[in-house]
């Protein structure tokens, strides 16, 4: 008899999310990229959008320019005695909300080619003590509470300001009641507070309707007049940053229909675009001119996808996917656009109800595994 030890080696493949970097508005920031140096460099750098837009780019030993999308123009630069070192490392001064978002960092020689992935993140920065605020993510298009809350007193008066160069009033309440008469324009109809709420201290805000333009710092000025002999007032500030887009998240069966959901101001000339978000961003249904146009949608999605026509003049724009598979996870991209708004929305996808086996993989990472002893008769 021979006795034969088998020995068994478990690999198990991880992969990396993309990096994160959060960035103050206004100031700048630097998106890091390294690459390993070498003949005939090229960088790319992309924001991950439908049309993928250019950011920077930088090929025979300089800059090139000329197809850089308008917003970046003027506010990017790399470390050019850094680029020899392998640094790709990208610099973006006076960051917007609208930075916000995944970015592509492509660097090539002849013979190293890579592609890094990162996600930059807003956040506001206000006072000379460099608080960073709370931060509110809203979707487009839906309702959004800013928290505020105070310690409750007599003769309450609460202010809410949008932080602009002109200090937009938003919504104002004393003497017991709303006090709207030199509300800005654009928040009209779109503000309310929680008026059985008040008496405990609770001074947040209820913004419907949320526009792009309602991204920004908001600073919530509350004061009283405590019970003490000097009737002193007691004003207290909260500075609140309220920003877009949230990723939504749903969970869909393995072989069910699943809907990811989308809503939008109605309007004209409404364009609807679904992308799955993919190195080339996967075209999963369009419409426009009142139809469907899936001539270029891909293959992978033919024959699984529809709107509910009979909603979209409504504002809804939400997708109907049917015979979910493990490869449909991943995040989505709602784009609507009509003649007087625009909206991204953002949806993760999440399969359950198989047995993933990229899960199996690694749920057998650690897992001690014993040598087999085999037995062959002779």
């Amino acid at each position: 008899t021979v006795f034969l030890l088998a020995q068994h080696l478990h690999i198990c493949l991880l992969m990396f999310t993309d990096a994160e970097v959060s960035c103050q508005l206004g100031q700048s920031c630097i998106l890091p990229c390294r690459f390993t140096p070498g003949d005939d460099l090229v960088i790319h750098w992309f924001k991950l959008t439908p049309t993928n837009t250019k950011v920077h780019c930088y090929y025979d030993n300089k800059d090139h320019l000329e197809d850089q999308h308008q917003r970046f123009r003027g506010k990017t630069s790399l470390f050019q005695d850094q680029i020899s070192k392998g640094n790709a490392s990208l610099q973006l001064t006076g960051v917007m909300v609208q930075d916000e978002g995944r970015y592509q960092c492509h660097t090539s020689t002849v013979t190293h080619k890579n592609t890094s992935l990162l996600t930059v993140r807003i956040v506001c920065v206000i006072g000379s003590g460099h608080i960073m605020t709370p931060i509110v993510s809203c979707q487009f298009g839906q309702s959004c509470i800013l928290p505020c809350s105070f310690t409750p007193g007599d003769h309450l008066e609460i202010n809410w300001i949008q932080l602009t160069t002109t200090l937009t009033e938003v919504h104002s309440y004393y003497d017991n009641k709303d006090q709207l008469e030199h509300q800005d324009q654009r928040f009209k109809g779109r503000t309310s507070l929680f008026q059985d709420q008040i008496s405990k201290g609770n001074a947040s805000l209820q913004l419907t309707g949320v526009k792009v333009q309602d991204q920004g710092p908001y600073r919530c000025l509350t004061s009283t007049i405590p019970g003490t002999p000097n009737l002193c007032l007691q004003p207290q500030h909260f500075h609140i940053c309220l920003l877009m887009f949230t990723d939504a998240e749903v969970s869909c069966q393995f072989g069910q229909s699943c809907i990811l959901p989308c809503r939008f101001p109605p309007g004209d000339d409404l364009v609807i675009h679904w992308f799955k978000l993919t190195p080339t961003n996967t075209k999963v249904h369009s419409y426009y001119d009142n139809k469907d146009h899936l001539e270029h949608q891909h293959q992978r999605f033919r024959g699984r996808t529809s709107l509910f026509q009979d909603q979209i003049s409504k504002g809804n724009a939400s997708l109907q996917l049917t015979g979910v598979m493990v490869q449909d996870e991943g995040s989505y991209q709602c784009y609507t656009s009509t003649i007087t708004e625009t909206g991204e929305f953002y949806i993760n996808m999440k399969v359950y109800g198989t047995r993933n086996p990229e899960n199996w993989r690694k749920s057998k990472c650690f897992s001690s595994v014993s040598p087999i002893q085999s037995i062959r008769h002779s």
